[in-house]
């Protein structure tokens, strides 16, 4: 016994052998339970086993929910606190349960008893499936919100939900749904406001050379405001957009003002817009040195309001987009002889703001104002959105349009932009059939069918005033160029070249990227903008322009006796009276 070890050991640290093998039985009857990952709503109901952990109660209850939609079962909640979730069958007589319990000190759920053999009859299974929430039709729906050019419409939803699950849903769910959608998409409208500041904030460090500025004021209302114009190419091309309370003067001065401070004093600047008081008295304020026209499209509608005859509108039309003066009163003379009081109307205006040859700057045959009612469709479905969507919908597209405008101009070599190219190809057939007679170097005298012009190439002028004006060569002008073998592009104003059409395009619009990667400063961060705070009025939202106060309203017209003021539905002079008009309704009273 001299070589043995005693080593003392307690009575209460000794263990029989029984005891040992059933902690080891224990042990491994877990490990089997144990799940290799935790679990989320998505989770396939074939992956839930006894022992299986969620990430949260959130996402236990979602799983479930859509795995009673995929089955075609229902359940009930037995037990829900912060530590249990219970669910039995819907059926009292079938013996399928779950029960959840959270785990200590963690958010994780861990199924602790799961009976997975549903008994119950198939009398109880229906199309109508209480587990079809507002929030669970969300979430299969989400992918269809993503896609801000497309509207999607409880209508669609219910569709969608019948032919991919089998399940009725109600319009007001499906509605639901959809605005839950969006506001976990685009965010809430306080979210949006208070992050202007730092989303403005965001676009000045991307964009070198953006202007931002926000006025608050109490109210806090908001409509958007563009200014457009058109490049060498004659394309859209936006250079501000503004969010202002409301179309009054207050607005429109800060609007014009915020404009002159970005892109500053411009040589030959005009304005160009409805006839509407508020812009002519804001430009008036901000940009006294430019002058303001109205668009002719707007003031044949006025006449049109009128019961203007097809005749006198053709007449304004010439008048208004002549070159000559003399032509101009040529066209009111015959619209005087004809409707004296349609000439008083026009002439009221004074012709300085709306005819061609009376406007003291280059128009450049911009009469209407289209290409704001073009800017205004591109931005139909983005005006609906939360602020902040709104102007990521803009700023995506304004990318795409200058890396595809900016691509086509690298990839030409002519010297000046496609549609002036374009423009020239259609006058030049007829310009090599013109007569030129050469009074100097650079001046000629042009005959065509009876009638004669002066064109002088060196400055650039016509007797029609044609080429001045558009700055760019016509057909007479082409004639006299092509007779002295120089290049016709060389006429044509710079503004139609292609360096000018590439330094339009040559910045980049870069994103403000996702708000969980913006540094902003606490000074930043600390201004808030609160939501509009309006009444929201019944009805149907207006997504088109607001009608100027100039602008009469289109009076109705009856198709049964083809008078103003009414229609059929309740015309009293038509034979056949309609079953909704107030003479039958007397009549039959």
């Amino acid at each position: 016994m001299e070589n043995e070890i005693v080593i003392p050991v307690e009575d209460q640290q000794i263990e029989s052998l029984d005891t040992i093998e059933e902690r080891k039985r224990k042990v491994k009857g877990k490990a089997k339970e144990s799940p290799s990952i935790i679990l989320k709503e998505n989770a396939s109901l074939d992956d839930v086993k006894l022992g299986s952990v969620f990430q949260d109660k959130n996402a236990m209850i979602r799983c479930f929910c859509l795995a009673a939609i995929k089955e075609h079962f229902e359940f009930y909640v037995k037990r829900s606190s912060n530590t249990r979730y219970s669910l039995v069958c819907a059926d009292e007589k079938c013996g399928w349960t779950v029960r959840g319990s959270r785990i200590t000190e963690s958010t994780l759920f861990k199924i602790v008893k799961f009976q997975r053999t549903h008994e119950c009859s198939v009398d109880i299974r229906k199309s109508h499936q209480r587990q079809a929430t507002s929030n669970v039709i969300r979430d299969y729906m989400i992918n269809n919100l993503r896609d801000i050019a497309t509207e999607v419409k409880p209508k669609f939803v219910i569709s969608e939900m019948k032919r991919a699950h089998g399940i009725d849903v109600g319009y007001g769910k499906a509605w639901h749904a959809i605005q839950k959608g969006l506001s976990l998409l685009r965010g809430t409208i306080e979210q949006n406001y208070e992050q202007l500041a730092s989303y403005l904030y965001m676009i000045e460090q991307k964009n070198p050379g953006s202007y931002t500025n926000i006025q608050r004021d109490a109210e806090n209302r908001g409509v958007l405001l563009v200014a457009v114009t058109k490049d060498a190419n004659n394309q859209i091309f936006p250079i501000a957009f503004g969010v202002a309370d409301s179309e009054n003067n207050e607005s429109y001065e800060w609007y014009f003002r915020e404009l002159r401070k970005a892109i500053g004093i411009r040589k030959d600047l005009m304005f160009l817009s409805d006839r509407h008081k508020d812009i002519a008295n804001g430009i008036a304020k901000v940009f006294p040195e430019c002058y303001h026209g109205i668009c002719i499209y707007h003031l044949e509608k006025n006449l049109k309001q009128r019961r203007v005859r097809n005749t006198v509108l053709n007449l304004f039309q010439s008048a208004a987009r002549v070159y000559l003066q003399s032509e101009f009163d040529d066209f009111m003379s015959q619209i005087a002889a004809v409707d004296k009081k349609t000439f008083n109307y026009l002439m009221e205006e004074p012709p300085g703001r709306w005819v061609r040859s009376h406007f003291p700057r280059r128009r450049y045959d911009m009469l209407t104002t289209n290409i704001v009612e073009s800017m205004n469709n591109v931005l139909r479905r983005a005006r609906e959105l939360p602020l902040l969507t709104m102007m990521n919908f803009i700023q995506e597209k304004l990318q795409s349009w200058f890396y595809e405008r900016r691509t086509t101009i690298e990839e030409i070599f002519r010297e000046i932009s496609n549609w002036a190219e374009a423009t020239l190809e259609e006058k030049i057939k007829l310009a090599f059939t013109i007569r030129v007679l050469p009074i100097d170097r650079l001046k000629f005298n042009v005959k065509e069918g009876g009638m004669e012009f002066i064109v002088d190439l060196d400055k650039r002028t016509r007797d029609c005033c044609q080429f001045q004006l558009d700055e760019i060569s016509r057909e007479h002008a082409i004639a006299a160029i092509d007779s002295i073998y120089q290049k016709k592009s060389a006429f044509c104003s710079a503004y139609y070249s292609r360096d000018f059409w590439l330094k339009t395009y040559e910045g980049q619009v870069n994103s403000v990227g996702d708000s969980s990667t913006w540094v902003i400063p606490d000074t930043i961060k600390s201004e808030i903008t609160k939501p509009p705070d309006a009444k929201v009025m019944l009805g149907k939202r207006q997504k088109n322009r607001h009608v100027s106060g100039t602008e009469f309203k289109k009076e109705p017209r009856c198709c049964r006796c083809k008078q103003y003021g009414h229609n059929r539905t309740n015309c009293t002079n038509s034979a056949v009276v309609h079953p909704y008009a107030r003479k039958y309704r007397k009549t039959n009273d």
